[in-house]
């Protein structure tokens, strides 16, 4: 028997995640990711979020910081009954590995050494969802590392391009914003990053199937932008 799915938009206000539609900026993904996830809700599967709480944007005192709380990591668990969660961070989340069905990886993702680490020591994954420093770099480098783990059909989200944190991003390597990355590729089929070796490109190229976007009005028809993207793989 079908069971209908728990409302996501519910448990995200519940856990204090900004997924929902009332905790902080509020962003309301919620209903997208019921749409994207809910066929598969019930089925044992392994998922990454990257970015487990909102935090300080400078990143030193976020490499220093220490947390007990991970709100949308207690949405995600509660959301799917037989998933298991992995949680990847600049700050230390380590006292929430005693949490059933959870592992906290220390990691930086803007380091390819360090997500390859994590790589190495973990399966094939349904989901990742980047709502990690939303610096450009970071999302490109972990996106050009992290996409050959998905099974075939997940589904890799990057949440929050309509924000960016020019003090960090200014002490990054050079970096289109990524919103401009994934625009190009939907009207050309060409992912042009920096971050992206061609090797790799080619691969990840011939291995999306589809790219949903959600749009951000800020205010008027001539600000749209986007504000997250769902990427499926073939």
């Amino acid at each position: 028997m079908f069971n209908p799915a728990p409302n996501l938009t519910k448990l995200a206000n519940h856990f204090g995640s900004d997924k929902g539609d009332v905790v902080h900026h509020a962003h309301n993904y919620a209903p997208l990711y019921s749409f994207l996830f809910g066929g598969f809700r019930e089925q044992p599967f392994y998922m990454l979020e990257i970015g487990l709480q909102i935090g300080p944007q400078n990143q030193e005192l976020a490499a220093t910081r220490i947390s007990a709380t991970a709100p949308s990591v207690e949405m995600w668990l509660n959301f799917f009954p037989n998933a298991y969660v992995y949680g990847v961070d600049i700050s230390d989340f380590s006292s929430l590995n005693d949490r059933d069905r959870f592992t906290f990886f220390h990691c930086d993702a803007g380091s390819r050494d360090s997500l390859m680490e994590f790589k190495r020591n973990t399966p094939p994954l349904k989901i990742i969802v980047d709502d990690g420093s939303h610096c450009p770099y970071h999302q490109q480098v972990a996106f050009s590392e992290l996409f050959e783990k998905l099974q075939p059909g997940g589904f890799y989200v990057i949440e929050d391009l309509h924000w960016h944190n020019q003090e960090v991003d200014d002490i990054l390597p050079p970096t289109p914003r990524t919103e401009e990355v994934f625009q190009k590729y939907i009207l050309t089929g060409l992912l042009d990053s920096p971050h992206v070796n061609e090797f790799k490109r080619e691969i990840i190229q011939s291995q999306i199937a589809n790219v949903f976007v959600h749009w951000d009005e800020r205010g008027g028809t001539d600000h749209w932008r986007i504000k997250m993207i769902a990427i499926q793989k073939k």
